[in-house]
């Protein structure tokens, strides 16, 4: 009795671990509506808080804009100066499968512009929007500096 108990249960684990599965999809998430920034802003601020969490965050604004201001977490990749191509060859020869991305951009034609980037990552988080919003919804949960990136390594 207690082995049909036991097998039981084994197959009720593999079950609910297979549906598990199905439901973690890779996926890439846009925040481009004022009312999505905040909740955009809030999850970066508790990826960059939990420890042991791996992401890896870029603002691809011009690397003037970039120097001028920017969110301390956020590394620059200038997409007017490199392409798509060697920005997503950058992301996935550095940062594992197991990375968390996020990346702000002010405008975005095509929001199917990241889904390359699917095949190599989970979870992929898009802020679309101008700087100014970004900048004074982010104010009281982080740091903005000046100047070109610094890992404080």
């Amino acid at each position: 009795m207690k082995r049909i108990l036991i097998l039981f249960v084994l197959i009720c684990l593999c079950f609910l671990s297979s549906c598990n599965c199905v439901n973690n999809k890779s996926k890439v998430s846009f925040y481009d509506e004022e009312e999505e920034w905040k909740e955009y802003l809030d999850m970066f601020y508790t990826s960059i808080n939990t420890e042991g969490n791996k992401y890896a965050a870029f603002d691809l604004r011009s690397k003037e804009l970039y120097e001028t201001e920017h969110l301390r977490h956020f590394q620059n990749y200038d997409l007017n100066v490199g392409n798509k191509d060697e920005f997503f060859n950058y992301l996935t020869n550095n940062y594992s499968k197991k990375y968390i991305i996020y990346i702000y951009i002010e405008t975005l034609d095509d929001l199917n512009y990241f889904n390359d980037l699917l095949d190599n990552y989970k979870d992929i988080y898009v802020y679309i929007g101008d700087y100014q919003t970004y900048r004074s919804l982010g104010d009281e949960l982080f740091t903005f500096d000046s100047g070109p990136y610094d890992c404080n390594c």
